[in-house]
């Protein structure tokens, strides 16, 4: 039985089963609470300067997972400040919009740090979601990875020389 460990209103730690309701109406922040079972939701690896983030779950539509992917993903932002970013959404099937919105503000951090940020393998579910919401115009989304990877250091526009 998986356990979580959260402050109760009145300070004090309680050891919950993590598929029941808290006994007190304090909710918890995600930063109060300390699992006992740590899963990956981003498997990152850097390659020929790049980093490459790979998303591990199918289905990202949980608002828990949702701000773990984006705290994830800002301290990568953060780390390769003026450095590459490729997210690889290769085994990801469906994203719920808010994941859409955080994807926005990773990009938008990148933009001011002078990051460059690329997404590549997204399912022709993501893709029409994408298109719709017109994010395919402000994201730079590639096919596959290695295009990707070879698309790093060229400009998006027109006047490619």
């Amino acid at each position: 039985m998986l356990v979580c460990e959260l402050l109760s209103s009145r300070g004090r730690k309680e050891r919950l089963p993590l598929f029941s309701k808290p006994k007190c109406r304090f909710y918890p922040t995600q930063s109060q609470f300390e699992w006992d079972v740590q899963t990956m939701s981003l498997k990152t690896k850097e390659h020929e300067g790049v980093m490459i983030c790979v998303f591990t779950d199918q289905k990202i539509l949980d608002e828990g997972l949702i701000e773990k992917l984006a705290e994830e993903l800002r301290e990568v932002a953060v780390a390769n400040k003026g450095g590459r970013i490729l997210l690889n959404f290769g085994g990801v099937s469906f994203m719920s919009s808010q994941m859409l919105g955080k994807l926005s503000y990773v990009n938008k951090k990148c933009k001011a740090d002078e990051t460059e940020l690329k997404l590549c393998n997204l399912s022709d579910n993501l893709f029409d979601i994408f298109k719709i919401t017109a994010l395919d115009k402000v994201l730079d989304i590639c096919k596959t990875e290695e295009k990707a990877l070879a698309s790093f250091g060229k400009k998006k526009g027109w006047f490619n020389w």
